[in-house]
């Protein structure tokens, strides 16, 4: 399974998580997340969740809290 395949399906195997758009690239072990997330926490979750997958070099956090 790619770096790519496994953060994606952390991502939705978390229920924090849950019907989140977030789009997963990855290039040379660095991965980036970009879409829209509710809260700061949800950021920094997915951003913990890319950094704690075995491969991955670096994580670049372009997703953006969506606005009420």
């Amino acid at each position: 399974m790619t770096i790519t395949a496994k953060v994606k399906a952390l991502i939705l195997e978390d229920s924090f998580m849950k019907g989140l758009a977030i789009s997963v690239t990855t290039f040379n072990g660095k991965v980036t997340l970009t879409g829209g997330v509710d809260t700061t926490a949800q950021k920094k979750k997915a951003e913990e969740i890319a950094r704690g997958v075995e491969g991955v070099a670096g994580v670049n956090n372009l997703l953006e809290i969506k606005k009420p």
